[in-house]
C-alpha cells in the first residue's frame, strides 16, 4: 500500500531534474523540447482539471501556451475550497504522472514491446517527468486554503488519517496487486466521507437531544413560573381594633 509513497518523491526529484537540464541548458529551446514542455504542461493542468471535477471543484478556463510553455485552470470560486480539495488539486500532476510515468517506464524497459512503443515511452516518460512537480501557484493555494479554516482544515487531516489506519488494517488481511494499488486511495476516499458523514449525524443526533432537554426544562420552568403568577391570593385578615387593657 505504501509502495507509491516512494514512488511519488522519486519522479518528483526526477521531475525537477528534467526540466533543470532542459530548460537552464537549452535556453534556445528546439521544437522537439518544447513538444516535450508542452506535452507535459498539458498533462499537467489537465490533472488539475479532472481532480477539481473529482473533489467538487467548478473548474473554469483550460489553457495551455505553446510559445509561453505555461497553462493555467480558471477557478471560479475558490473561497469555497476545503483544504483538501486544495491540496488533492495542487498536487494532482504528481499522482497521476507517478502513474503515467511508471508505466512509460516499464514499456521503455520491457523487451516484450517493439522499439517504436519503447521509444514512444521513452519520450512520454520526458515530457510527463516534466509537467509532475506541482507550481510554486499550486503550494501556495494549499496554504492559502488552509489558513481560510485552520480547524476544518486540520478536521479533514484527521478524518484522513482515520480513514487510512482503518483501510491500512484492512490491507493485512486482503492482499491486493501493485498495479492495484489505487484501490486503496479509492477506500481512503470512500472512508473518508462515511466517517464525514457519520460524525454529522451523531452531531446532529446530540444537538436535537440537547435541544430536547431545554425545552423540557424551560416549559418545566415556564408551568413554575405561570403558577406562581395566577396562584390565588390569600385574603388579608381585617384588624379590630382593640381597646388597651
Amino acid at each position: 500500500m505504501f509502495e507509491d509513497l516512494i514512488l511519488f518523491p522519486i519522479v518528483f526529484t526526477s521531475g525537477l531534474l528534467v526540466r533543470y537540464l532542459i530548460y537552464n541548458k537549452n535556453r534556445k529551446l528546439t521544437v522537439i523540447v518544447k513538444i516535450l514542455g508542452v506535452l507535459g504542461i498539458f498533462i499537467h493542468e489537465f490533472s488539475h482539471f479532472v481532480m477539481l471535477l473529482i473533489t467538487g471543484g467548478i473548474p473554469g478556463r483550460f489553457k495551455v501556451s505553446y510559445r509561453r510553455l505555461n497553462g493555467s485552470v480558471e477557478l471560479k470560486d475558490f473561497k469555497r475550497m476545503t483544504f483538501l480539495q486544495s491540496f488533492l488539486t495542487g498536487i494532482a500532476p504528481l499522482l497521476i504522472i507517478s502513474y503515467l510515468a511508471f508505466y512509460c517506464l516499464f514499456v521503455f524497459l520491457s523487451p516484450a514491446f517493439e522499439d517504436i512503443y519503447r521509444v514512444i515511452a521513452a519520450f512520454c516518460l520526458v515530457s510527463f517527468l516534466i509537467g509532475s512537480s506541482p507550481s510554486s501557484t499550486d503550494i501556495y493555494n494549499i496554504g492559502r486554503a488552509f489558513n481560510n479554516d485552520p480547524r476544518y482544515s486540520i478536521y479533514q487531516i484527521g478524518l484522513v488519517l482515520f480513514s487510512t489506519l482503518i483501510v491500512y488494517s484492512a490491507s493485512w488481511y486482503v492482499i491486493i496487486p501493485y498495479y492495484y494499488s489505487f484501490l486503496f486511495y479509492i477506500l481512503i476516499g470512500i472512508g473518508y466521507y462515511i466517517f464525514k458523514y457519520l460524525f454529522i449525524g451523531i452531531r446532529k443526533i446530540i444537538e436535537y437531544i440537547r435541544l430536547k432537554i431545554s425545552k423540557q426544562g424551560s416549559s418545566i420552568r415556564s408551568s413554575e413560573l405561570y403558577r406562581r403568577r395566577h396562584s390565588p391570593k390569600k385574603k388579608k385578615s381585617q384588624k379590630i381594633e382593640r381597646g388597651q387593657w
